[in-house]
């Protein structure tokens, strides 16, 4: 004798049925679902992707199998994950445009894919991954996983340090610039901008210079630890009590994320004023394109 439907239940499943179908390519599935059945191979078949298991299945772990939550120290390992996390995001990109999942995310068909991806993003190798990488994807689909999943561009922190400006060219300030704090393009851009401004950096008005040092990161917590890298830095010089920006950039390869955005409204540089007073010689940017 077949039990009566809960009502709750009778209208889940009507609703389900009378779902329209979803509006990305009819062959999309079949495409992923071999792509996706690829990288899992590679994650069964190779040991030293093992870590990843339990980060993106948690529950492996209350089942007492192995794993550790933390991105590995081994080189080769972190190596591997790094490369085959790509390969997720990739696929989750692809995915995302093919299945239409900007307006379509909540369809029941896409149900499996969603639950999926989320699994992925509560890796803490996946997450650095997504941190290291996403300057590389689409603006609309960070965007999207940024709201579905979670998956933030890190938190901007500012490092701030005094920064002899006028010594640039002496040994103490080439020792400066040799510093682990630049690129060889941001050596060469500091060392034109001095070169530009060296009537205003060298006005006796300036009582100081500043580096400030943009940085972006992942905090896991006490167990994992702190995640951080350089994304670019700016210079300031005070005067009359006020501290002013005079150069700054992010570099080339994480631009229009808004970063430099988000540096100058950090706490460390709340107060930088952006115009210098009209007295002082005039600032001058050189042209970045300009290697003259």
């Amino acid at each position: 004798m077949n039990k009566p439907l809960d009502r709750a239940l009778f209208f889940t499943l009507l609703r389900q049925q009378w779902y329209p179908p979803a509006r990305g390519r009819k062959d999309a599935f079949a495409d992923h679902a071999r792509e996706l059945a690829d990288l899992f191979e590679q994650m069964r078949g190779d040991p030293r992707l093992d870590y990843l298991d339990s980060q993106f299945y948690p529950e492996w772990r209350q089942l007492g199998v192995g794993g550790t939550i933390i991105p590995p120290a081994d080189s080769d390992e972190f190596r591997r994950g790094f490369y085959l996390c790509n390969r997720l995001i990739q696929l989750m990109e692809c995915v995302y445009l093919d299945l239409n999942l900007e307006g379509d995310h909540a369809h029941p068909d896409n149900r499996g894919w969603m639950n999926l991806f989320r699994h992925w993003s509560w890796s803490p190798m996946f997450r650095l991954v997504w941190l290291l990488s996403i300057s590389t994807y689409g603006v609309r689909f960070q965007t999207f996983c940024e709201a579905a999943f979670a998956l933030s561009c890190g938190h901007v922190e500012i490092l701030s340090q005094p920064f002899d400006l006028r010594a640039l060219g002496s040994a103490d300030g080439n020792r400066l610039l040799a510093g682990p704090h630049f690129n060889n393009r941001e050596r060469q851009l500091i060392g034109r901008f001095v070169k530009t401004n060296g009537k205003l950096i060298e006005d006796p008005w300036f009582t100081g210079f500043r580096l400030h040092l943009f940085k972006i990161g992942l905090d896991f917590g006490a167990v994992t630890g702190r995640y951080d890298f350089q994304v670019g830095f700016c210079l300031t010089g005070t005067g009359g009590g006020q501290e002013y920006l005079l150069y700054g950039r992010v570099r080339d390869h994480v631009r229009n994320m808004g970063l430099y955005r988000r540096a100058l409204r950090h706490a460390n540089l709340a107060g930088v004023r952006l115009e210098l007073p009209a007295e002082l010689p005039r600032l001058e940017i050189p042209s970045e394109s300009d290697d003259g």
